[in-house]
């Protein structure tokens, strides 16, 4: 659908991306569109890809960090330690007290209203 958007180059840096029936501006400095979900979302809209692809330019030099394998790497690189057996946990005696029960209520059968 992307592929059917008109690009106007207002300069290099914003673009006006005509949709079938509205007008977006995207401005590639800024990382912003009228539409507000390239940074709202921080994920590019399909008018961004449109100018990115007009320009030639990598997406992922537009990409926000934390969507780069660098973020990624960085999340996963210290190890978490398995828990142990739930039978050698030390529990203090005021959790122990606590009784949980389910909630009183049953949600009736059938589609909900």
């Amino acid at each position: 659908m992307s592929f059917k958007y008109k690009v106007d180059t207002s300069n290099l840096l914003i673009y006006t991306v005509l949709d079938f029936t509205k007008s977006y501006t995207v401005d590639m400095k800024k990382k912003t569109c009228t539409c507000q979900r390239f940074q709202y979302d921080e994920m590019h809209c399909s008018r961004a890809l449109v100018v990115l692809t007009k320009r030639h330019v990598s997406f992922y030099d537009y990409c926000f960090d934390y969507y780069k394998k660098e973020a990624f790497m960085a999340t996963y690189k210290d190890n978490i330690p398995p828990l142990s057996d739930p039978i050698s946990w030390e529990i203090p005696n005021e959790i122990k007290e606590i009784i949980v029960l389910p909630p009183k209520n049953r949600r009736p059968v059938g589609r909900p209203k």
